[in-house]
């Protein structure tokens, strides 16, 4: 299956220190001393910690996390898909076999990719089109033995797959992702380190009505950086009229309109951040490269217009954080300053997550 082994939602291998290793031995015998009465059935529906390890270093590995939204955008197994499955109606439509696990894919991105990938509209097709190598691990809190399985999202999803003739194996995580954290937190992303205030969330998670956002202008935040929309990348005499040269395109498919025009194709430098507006996407990873070609536009006497879909999200991100390191704004600050100039932006509240937590790595460089 294709798809299911992009980078996006395989977990690469890390090493783990030997002071790790010791501890999650000390773990783990703690544990399976409290587990030693369980059944054969629950070990073959079961897998520990330390094996779930081996098979991330030997074979490629796809987490569905069955937790709620709110546990999943605070903190995950890396590169994990969420399934929104706590629902009783959707429980119950699982077990009548009338959806899939695909179906219960909250990113909608991510589900999108799945289907289009091997070109079939259901979802059941889906996941009896391939046959799969990887191994399918779900976990939710804290579900460690048989008797938690009963009514459990976790055997209800587990079954579901099986159902649907998928032949890889599917395993529930042993002790969920409580113990899991506690084992290998470098396994893990913990996106709420730092807690957002709660005004500013609010402001962040506002609904915009359809029509502010395509009646929003092109935004001048400093005299040579430009945050806007998909529409203003491809206004391209209104670019060369203001002095835009360089073009930071933070979508994974929006194209480069200037493309398709030879004579403007030599007129502009461009660069994609190739991320969505998804829980699961790092956009921190990408803060540098952003940074320097923001910079070079500003060496060259030139203007740089960042942009994604909406420029209400992703890009936003990406000119806060600048403003951040570049001229010494708190998130807030830079937040707000966005905010009075162009009112549409709204971070999602993982992104807000990141600035956060990017401001407190440059407090740290700053008192070095």
């Amino acid at each position: 299956m294709s798809a299911l082994t992009s980078r996006e939602i395989r977990v690469s291998s890390i090493s783990l220190s030997a002071l790790n290793y010791n501890n999650y031995n000390k773990k783990c015998d703690d544990f399976n001393s409290e587990s030693n009465n369980t059944s054969k059935q629950c070990n073959n529906d079961f897998i520990d910690a330390r094996e779930v390890k081996k098979c991330i270093l030997d074979t490629p590995v796809i987490f569905l996390d069955c937790r709620t939204a709110k546990d999943f955008n605070s903190v995950h197994i890396k590169n994990s898909i969420h399934l929104n499955c706590r629902d009783k109606l959707i429980k119950k439509r699982l077990e009548a076999k009338k959806m899939s696990v695909v179906d219960l894919i909250n990113c909608q991105e991510t589900k999108k990719k799945l289907l289009e990938s091997v070109n079939v509209k259901e979802a059941q097709n889906y996941l009896n089109s391939k046959s799969l190598s990887e191994m399918i691990v779900i976990y939710d809190d804290k579900t460690s033995d048989l008797d938690e399985l009963k009514d459990n999202p976790l055997k209800i999803v587990q079954e579901n797959i099986k159902q649907f003739g998928v032949k890889s194996e599917c395993k529930i995580l042993k002790g969920g992702f409580k113990f899991f954290f506690e084992t290998f937190p470098e396994y893990c992303i913990n996106k709420c380190e730092t807690k957002i205030p709660l005004d500013l969330t609010l402001k962040s998670q506002r609904d915009q009505t359809r029509e502010e956002i395509e009646n929003c202008k092109l935004t001048e935040i400093t005299p040579y950086l430009y945050l806007g929309n998909e529409s203003d990348a491809k206004e391209l005499d209104k670019l060369v009229e203001k002095g835009i040269f360089y073009i930071l395109n933070v979508t994974k498919n929006i194209p480069f309109y200037n493309q398709n025009i030879s004579e403007n194709s030599k007129l502009f430098n461009l660069k994609r951040i190739s991320v969505n507006d998804c829980p699961n996407e790092d956009l921190v990873q990408y803060f540098d490269e952003a940074f320097n070609f923001i910079d070079e536009a500003k060496s060259k006497n030139s203007k740089v217009l960042v942009h994604c879909q909406a420029g209400v999200s992703r890009s936003p991100t990406i000119v806060i954080a600048y403003l951040m390191k570049m001229q010494n704004f708190k998130a807030i600050e830079a937040y707000q300053k966005i905010k009075e100039i162009r009112p549409i932006i709204a971070p999602n509240i993982v992104f807000m997550n990141q600035l956060f937590n990017f401001e407190k790595k440059l407090d740290m460089i700053k008192a070095e």
